[in-house]
């Protein structure tokens, strides 16, 4: 199924959906926490995202080939605690192999802002 058509099915809300007072629509699963085509887990093949998982800053690639496997759906590949090094990991996994290059900047201002948390917890 096509990523238009999967958009087109659910662009009036999902489960993961939640409207603001004035109108904006968020998204609990996007990588930049709004609700638009281009960066919904659901209705692309290719996404990214930033997460924290155990305490350490994890970045999150989508296998479109587990799709029928929630668990084996995403592939974590830990971040280092530096950002330098994190970005690097960051660029490698999208920019160098065309994985949804215009995303890696989003990626590591959430990445900024999820290694503070994470530094907070430990």
């Amino acid at each position: 199924m096509s990523s238009a058509l999967v958009w087109q099915l659910i662009r009036d809300g999902n489960v993961n959906t939640f409207v603001k007072r004035n109108g904006v629509v968020f998204d609990y699963a996007s990588i930049n926490g709004k609700f638009s085509r281009r960066v919904s887990p659901i209705a692309n093949k290719k996404i990214i995202d930033v997460a924290i998982s155990n305490g350490k800053v994890v970045l999150l690639k989508k296998n479109s080939k587990k799709a029928n496997k929630p668990v084996a759906l995403f592939t974590k590949i830990g971040l280092a605690k530096t950002k330098s090094v994190a970005a690097k990991t960051i660029e490698a996994s999208t920019k160098n192999v065309y994985y949804r290059p215009e995303l890696a900047k989003i990626a590591l201002a959430k990445y900024a802002v999820l290694s503070k948390v994470a530094a907070k917890k430990n």
